[in-house]
């Protein structure tokens, strides 16, 4: 459960714009390469964590397939802890990709900084 919230704080953090920020190596760019480069970096974390995730998943299966159980008395079987990991991951996962999505899309429009905090409007005609 702990991992869970673990995830879960990350991908509110995320959302909310209150990760560190190591803003050394695009400072002074202008603000379509700045947003260029963010979008680069967001799709390589977007990447990692979806090879993290498919790794807990497979961890997960293991502990579902093997029927191991813990050694306390409960005998919790193992697969119910290991579940945390790839739902709280995907979580954040899915959190990196709608910022990678908006760093492109400012990149694409030419527009300044995204701003991480604000609701999305995809403008989709009805």
């Amino acid at each position: 459960m702990l991992v869970l919230m673990g995830w879960f704080a990350a991908a509110y953090t995320l959302r909310t714009g209150g990760h560190i920020d190591v803003a050394l190596v695009y400072r002074h760019l202008r603000p379509r390469l700045k947003n260029a480069f963010l979008s680069a970096a967001s799709l390589i974390s977007v990447l990692i964590m979806v090879y993290l995730v498919k790794k807990s998943v497979d961890w997960f299966l293991y502990g579902l397939r093997t029927g191991i159980v813990s050694n306390f008395p409960s005998r919790t079987p193992i697969w119910i802890p290991y579940l945390f990991v790839p739902v709280g991951a995907t979580v954040f996962t899915l959190t990196l990709f709608v910022l990678f999505i908006r760093r492109l899309i400012a990149t694409v429009k030419g527009s300044g900084e995204v701003d991480v905090t604000k609701s999305i409007d995809l403008d989709i005609p009805v």
